[in-house]
């Protein structure tokens, strides 16, 4: 189904249009800085405050609980980046920053590590490395990696989230 889907028009066109800006931005080498800030920290910043502190706060405060809330912003964060063949891993790591907001009280180690996977995903586009789906597997799992070390970090504040 994600394979159909992402093949239609619009998908190829926003496609498309996502190669051009990105050829764009890091074209040159000296861009290489603007793209890690426009595209790698300034948004996570914002998505972060968006979908995390804003939507998944406002409903995990209205019901009391993680699951349902995570999996509302999660979904949302996942549709809003319009790559039906990533959806599941994009809701995964967006559960994922849920997990790690409800663990420390702060959008900040969210916040880092979603800079950090875009920044990792910069690189890969500016020098033109392998982009294979066994590599961006490698990162999502560095990510979740990074994750379960910070989750490590608030394991006292796990067994209070696991009894929501």
């Amino acid at each position: 189904f994600f394979a159909h889907y992402a093949q239609t028009k619009w998908m190829t066109d926003l496609l498309a249009q996502q190669t051009t800006l990105f050829n764009q931005l890091f074209s040159a080498k000296n861009n290489l800085f603007f793209a890690i800030l426009v595209v790698g920290i300034l948004p996570a910043i914002g998505e972060e405050l968006f979908f995390r502190k804003i939507i998944f706060g406002y409903f995990s405060k209205q019901q009391g609980r993680f699951w349902r809330p995570a999996m509302i912003s999660s979904l949302l964060f996942a549709f809003v980046h319009f790559q039906p063949a990533l959806i599941l891993p994009i809701c995964l790591l967006a559960i994922t920053f849920c997990f790690l907001y409800q663990l420390s009280n702060s959008i900040l180690p969210g916040i880092i590590l979603h800079a950090i996977n875009n920044i990792i995903q910069i690189l890969v586009i500016h020098y033109q490395l392998d982009a294979s789906f066994l590599n961006w597997n490698l990162i999502g799992i560095s990510s979740l990696l990074l994750s379960i070390l910070i989750a490590f970090y608030y394991r006292r504040k796990i067994q209070v989230l696991i009894r929501c």
